[in-house]
């Protein structure tokens, strides 16, 4: 397992940090901010446990996305995201799933979607379940595009520029 702990990420022309390969990784009380891509990518197999990061100022604060064939699970919690762009996003097609339990999370001022689920394909090939956290102040608060998106039915999400829900929740 990589671990990321108590740690200052920033200022990078990508991504602040990339997994990019079938490892567990634990990314906890960090900072990731200021850098052009996504503050927290993960790609081809990755899975990540994701506690207390404050993901700021990045064009996507937290995403998971694989490029290959894999599984891409993410557990975020406790969790800020503000970015220029995205909160946070799970986007899966044929053969590549994503999936992301976020709870215990704010997602607030992002210009886009604070957090957003997207699929190529299928609804199977993304699952996002947010439950106990709050979507305010972005374009979008929650939004589905062709995936699997369940809310515990907890969450405050209000104050969203374009519409508080996007597709299917």
């Amino acid at each position: 397992t990589l671990r990321v702990e108590q740690c200052e990420i920033f200022g990078f022309s990508s991504d602040g940090i990339t997994v990019s390969a079938p490892v567990q990784v634990s990314i906890t009380d960090t900072t990731v901010r200021d850098n052009s891509g996504a503050g927290i990518y993960l790609d081809n197999g990755a899975t990540a446990t994701i506690s207390r990061v404050h993901a700021l100022g990045n064009w996507i604060g937290i995403c998971a996305d694989p490029t290959v064939a894999s599984t891409v699970p993410a557990f975020i919690s406790d969790t800020v995201a503000n970015n220029r762009g995205y909160g946070i996003v799970v986007s899966g097609a044929t053969g590549r799933l994503a999936k992301a339990y976020v709870t215990r999370t704010v997602a607030s001022g992002n210009l886009t979607y604070g957090i957003y689920a997207h699929s190529a394909n299928a609804a199977s090939d993304s699952f996002l379940e947010v439950s106990s956290s709050v979507a305010s102040r972005n374009g979008w608060g929650l939004a589905n595009v062709g995936a699997t998106f369940e809310s515990a039915g907890n969450n405050r999400v209000s104050g969203n520029t374009n519409a508080d829900v996007l597709g299917t929740i």
